[in-house]
């Protein structure tokens, strides 16, 4: 019987042994599932930021093609490899046909609207936050506002080519700062009707003037009445269709 007693004591002391083992290499194995993770996102990070900086060179490339241009026709001289003669101009930012041809009208036309409407914007962000307090984003809201009583966040969506989320969420914000009012729909309980307070038209009119003034004066050193009456009736026009064909519009 002491025999038999002591092979039992034996016993479990080794499953005690064996206990401990299988922990430690449960925890080496997540330790090293961990590292294996932690590769994974220094990996994805480095690849964020290769991206970003071609985008980055792409987009300095692309300025200093605009510079260079700009500079050129400041002396009156003709683009290089005779593109103004053939209706088009050399490519940007190093993208699209290879040296020496030209660049089509339409993805020109392309490249500097998207960038023209991308410096506007910031400008009339530092041009609003420093006189109103207000970025060009809640400006139009406050403007749309004024000029649309009774309008909805969806409203607002659809207008602007913006999603209801980002839209009801901005709204929020200017209802914190007490410029804009949510009032109950008398047609819809599961919306709401948008009113600008006495503040909010008061900013809106303010900014208003700030807003023409500048931009008043960035269109006049960029071109001609008749020219700017030219540009404004193509891109009411371009704009018409991507409504009509509902390009470009948020999904959410």
């Amino acid at each position: 019987m002491a025999t038999k007693s002591g092979g039992g004591e034996g016993g479990r002391e080794g499953q005690r042994e064996r206990e401990p083992q299988g922990e430690r290499e449960a925890q080496e194995e997540r330790e090293a599932q961990e590292k294996r993770e932690a590769q994974k996102k220094r990996e994805a990070q480095k690849k964020r930021e290769a991206r970003r900086g071609r985008g980055a060179r792409r987009e300095l490339g692309a300025r200093g093609d605009r510079e260079a241009r700009g500079d050129r026709e400041a002396r009156g001289e003709p683009e290089a490899g005779g593109s103004q003669a053939r209706g088009g101009r050399e490519p940007v930012g190093g993208a699209g046909p290879a040296a020496g041809e030209t660049e089509p009208l339409g993805v020109a036309f392309f490249g500097d609207l998207v960038r023209c409407e991308t410096r506007l914007y910031n400008a009339f962000n530092d041009e609003l936050r420093a006189a109103h307090g207000i970025v060009t984003s809640q400006f139009e809201f406050l403007r749309y506002l004024r000029g649309h009583p009774g309008s909805r966040v969806a409203d607002l969506a659809a207008e602007f080519a913006v999603g209801v989320g980002a839209v009801s969420k901005s709204i929020d914000r200017l209802e914190q700062r007490g410029w804009v009012a949510r009032q109950p729909n008398p047609d819809d309980r599961r919306s709401a009707i948008l009113a600008l307070t006495a503040d909010g038209r008061a900013l809106a009119e303010a900014a208003e003037m700030t807003f023409r003034s500048r931009l008043d004066q960035i269109l006049a050193a960029a071109a001609e009445p008749g020219q700017l009456a030219g540009a404004a009736q193509l891109l009411a026009a371009l704009r018409a269709v991507l409504e009509r064909d509902n390009l470009g519009t948020p999904t959410g």
